[in-house]
């Protein structure tokens, strides 16, 4: 039996945490602060590490050839990209509407339920879909409609609570978004690889949307920050609304060099 890459788990948990950390802190330390840097120093050795031990490894976290396969190395990084947007959405909405909106948590988790049942309605339709025209022909209009509906965030949610037109419609797109494009990068990024490789690639891929989910709560922390007055807050979440539009739109347009074959 190969002997299980301990070294490799190891760098890969010593590398993300020390990102996220300076994530994180980069607000308090600041951006150009020597603790910061020298985290993002140690960041980078750490990574040029990792990669080299998985060179010479006989049976690596991340076996070298699955990245040789162009449908698997796209949709590893489609998800990762979407990743950074999905469930940080949930975070910046329930910090809005508890913050500014002034719901309680009860009111803001019905608020936004659009998300989740929106999910599970496109989610039964998304694999039928991408059987019959394809990978890309659901993953780029999902990731679309979830960057749709974070712009319309953007657009409209304000200091007054407007549930039913700020709120509501962006969940519906944002629903049909998480329904129709995660799982589906999931099939894709499998689709071409060798059933040897069939276990690890799938890891992989979770791996993938681990990381994103990460980092992506980080840096909406790091966004939002603590404000100090409503002007700043709504200016905070101005800005966590564009970066999930701008991350999950960025999946949509790397999706598009998936190949259309089902």
């Amino acid at each position: 039996a190969a002997t299980p890459d301990l070294i490799g788990s190891m760098l890969t948990i010593v590398a993300t945490s020390s990102l996220l950390l300076a994530i994180v802190q980069g607000p308090e330390w600041g951006w150009l602060s020597y603790p910061l840097l020298g985290l993002m120093v140690f960041f980078v050795v750490t990574i040029l590490a990792l990669v080299r031990h998985t060179m010479s490894h006989n049976d690596p976290i991340m076996p070298p050839i699955l990245f040789t396969i162009r449908t698997f190395r796209i949709a590893s990084i489609a998800v990762f990209l979407f990743s950074l947007g999905f469930l940080s959405t949930f975070v910046a909405l329930v910090l809005f509407l508890t913050g500014i909106w002034g719901y309680s948590a009860l009111e803001a988790g019905f608020a936004i339920t659009g998300l989740p049942v929106m999910a599970v309605i496109t989610a039964n339709v998304a694999g039928r879909l991408a059987e019959r025209f394809g990978f890309k022909a659901t993953i780029v209009p999902g990731c679309a409609a979830f960057t749709c509906g974070a712009l319309w965030l953007w657009a409209f949610m304000g200091p007054q609570p407007d549930p039913l037109w700020a709120l509501f419609p962006a969940t519906i797109m944002m629903g049909i978004g998480i329904g129709a494009a995660p799982a589906i990068l999931n099939g894709a990024g499998v689709a071409a690889v060798e059933p040897g490789y069939f276990s690890v690639a799938g890891a992989v891929g979770q791996t993938a949307r681990q990381l994103g989910t990460a980092i992506g709560v980080a840096i909406l922390v790091a966004i939002i920050g603590n404000p100090s007055d409503l002007a700043s807050s709504l200016d905070a979440f101005d800005q966590a609304f564009l970066y999930l539009a701008i991350v999950t739109g960025l999946a949509g347009i790397t999706a598009m060099g998936l190949r259309t074959e089902r």
